[in-house]
């Protein structure tokens, strides 16, 4: 090293094209990793939610035909016979309240 002259790191690696290309590759790879990510976490987030919302309307409509033709009790027999008959990850909760709005059913 020569008297007089001053080494210092950012004379001789932050001004390289290479070390500017690096820093450039590591940015945009890292946002498009968080793109990638983001993008599967929304769709799966939309497609559990939409699952979850058709099971939850085809119960709704069943259980709603089944109280028109067999009553109160009926609708309640068969919702405990559905829970019964459910796996535990793939159970549904039930509330039943009648017009004043007081809770008959609640599992």
């Amino acid at each position: 090293m020569v008297l007089g002259t001053k080494l210092t790191l950012s004379n001789t690696i932050f001004k390289t094209t290479s070390f500017r290309f690096t820093i450039l590759y590591l940015f945009l790879f890292s946002l498009s990793v968080l793109c990638f990510f983001s993008i599967i976490y929304f769709v799966t987030k939309n497609t559990l939610r939409n699952e979850l919302e058709v099971r939850i309307l085809d119960e709704i409509n069943y259980l709603s035909h089944e109280y028109k033709e067999d009553g109160l009790s009926e609708l309640i027999e068969e919702t405990e016979e559905r829970i019964e008959k459910a796996e535990g990850g793939e159970r549904l909760y039930y509330f039943l309240q009648n017009q004043k709005g007081k809770s008959i059913f609640i599992i």
